[in-house]
């Protein structure tokens, strides 16, 4: 797993780690493709980490999408606008810890007008007052 994290990190110029617990979900979790899935896995939880730490609450969520899109495929296709609603809402997220709460640079990175940052964060829920942006 650390394997795959610190390619990530090299080939993405980010810092990326995992938690002891997210280590731990990981293992727990049933691997029956090849390697490249938990490669894969891996990189995805660190696109998308809500912090430079990939928690295991964010494991937990990828094992319960996993078994949703591996169960359920009609059901995993019906709640594709919620999944991307959550990647956007992510994206935003970590554009604005980058910036350290800066909604104007924040904007500017998302390639977005500030007062579009501001409609998509009241749709997403996003508090752009909070300080733990910063």
């Amino acid at each position: 797993m650390q394997h795959f994290l610190e390619r990530f990190n090299q080939r993405n110029k980010r810092n990326v780690n995992i938690s002891e617990a997210a280590v731990r979900v990981l293992g727990s979790m049933s691997w029956p493709g090849n390697v490249r899935e938990l490669e894969n896995l891996i990189e995805r939880l660190a696109i998308f980490a809500a912090t430079d730490e990939i928690s295991a609450e964010e494991v937990e969520c990828e094992r319960s999408r996993r078994s949703e899109t591996t169960l359920a495929p009609e059901k995993s296709a019906a709640s594709l606008p919620g999944k991307l609603q959550d990647m956007e809402r992510q994206e935003i997220l970590r554009v604005l810890r980058e910036s350290r709460g800066n909604k104007s640079l924040a904007a500017r990175k998302l390639g977005i007008e500030r007062k579009t940052l501001y409609e998509k964060a009241r749709r997403l829920a996003i508090d752009l007052q909070s300080k733990k942006h910063e």
